[in-house]
């Protein structure tokens, strides 16, 4: 029997490396086979990938580049997981995450914004930073998040399947994920994501986009940092909502212990707090801020088909030096003013 138990447990070990350990931990709740199923379920989904990955594989030796990989995606997965994430996939150099799903995850727009965040500080540091230098890279990456109801469960055929989740929003992460290179941006989320994470992150409003394949279309936000002073009432509410939250069943101990399936379900409230005593990194001055206030009220201009004050107020921000004046995002902005002929307010980007 000890044999019989030892082989279970090494077997679900390794089936919870290739299956989210949540839905591991969900298929043998139930005691039942896995079947193609989904069902509708409010998700916050994050794409995030290296930039210029192509042309590093070129450049670095395979067994290189694996040990890089390798290290690249132990932390970025890290920092999913802490923060209730759900890896969904790797796909290539891309990491897809979910926070909802298969199990709801209170404020999820919160976590997944802050896991965003601290996955873009991690590239500017040791180990991950000096490794890639060492090799002679360097490290970024871009980050892509949207808020919204999604199909999750299994997809896949009968012998064959696999979960995930589909829809509009996970599609829409994606391709906001591209549009970093367009806007020199590290870190953008949808405009869903944004109403409920803007009282704890400075917040840039970058365009309203509609992406190639949408005709509907959102506004877009840079994420610049944390707020110094987060929203007193907006921060009692995240406590609030996440003690409220039902924790689901668990496996029993004897087996949770040993296969460490246990959920987590950390308070965002208390992740925001981690994240704030880390470094001054984490924050912007003042004069940041109230450039990102303009910035986004520039843009705002450009939205209600106004373009000369677009204009005005984009000169008088850039007048003294400002670290704008070389901003990608601020020279597209101009560039959709200056074209004017078929203007409506929205950029419709040409490619995904």
């Amino acid at each position: 029997m000890q044999q019989a138990y030892n082989t279970m447990n090494t077997a679900i070990q390794n089936f919870t490396r290739y299956v989210p350990r949540d839905v591991v931990k969900d298929l043998m709740s139930t005691g039942q086979l896995c079947e193609i199923s989904m069902t509708t379920m409010r998700c916050t989904m994050l794409f995030v990938d290296i930039a210029s990955f192509t042309t590093m594989c070129e450049r670095v030796p395979t067994d290189e580049l694996s040990r890089l990989v390798k290290s690249y995606f132990e932390t970025m997965s890290g920092i999913v997981m802490r923060h209730d994430g759900l890896i969904d996939k790797f796909i290539g150099d891309c990491i897809m995450a979910v926070w909802g799903a298969p199990f709801s995850v209170p404020n999820h727009e919160v976590k997944a914004t802050l896991a965003g965040l601290l996955i873009d500080r991690a590239t500017r540091l040791a180990p991950l930073s000096s490794e890639f230098d060492a090799a002679g890279e360097s490290l970024s990456v871009r980050v892509g998040i949207a808020t919204g109801d999604v199909l999750a469960g299994n997809m896949g055929s009968e012998d064959r399947m696999s979960y995930t989740v589909i829809g509009d929003a996970v599609n829409l992460a994606a391709r906001i994920e591209s549009l970093n290179k367009a806007f020199g941006t590290r870190v953008v989320i949808a405009e869903e994501t944004a109403a409920v994470v803007e009282p704890f992150f400075v917040l840039r409003l970058l365009m309203r986009v509609a992406v190639v394949g949408k005709t509907a279309s959102k506004c877009l936000y840079e994420v610049v940092a944390l707020r110094t002073a987060a929203d007193t009432e907006a921060m009692v509410t995240l406590r609030q909502t996440e003690a409220l939250a039902t924790s689901d069943d668990v496996i029993p101990d004897s087996t949770s212990v040993s296969m460490n399936l246990s959920r987590r379900n950390d308070c965002a409230a208390e992740l925001l707090d981690s994240a704030a005593a880390l470094d001054d990194a984490m924050f912007v001055s003042e004069q940041r801020v109230h450039d990102c206030d303009e910035y986004s009220r520039a843009v705002q201009y450009f939205i209600g088909l106004e373009p000369s004050w677009c204009l005005k107020t984009l000169d008088t921000l850039l007048r003294d030096g400002s670290p704008l004046a070389s901003d990608k995002a601020a020279m597209l902005l101009r560039k959709l003013c200056d074209e004017g002929a078929d203007f409506d307010g929205v950029w419709h980007p040409d490619g995904k």
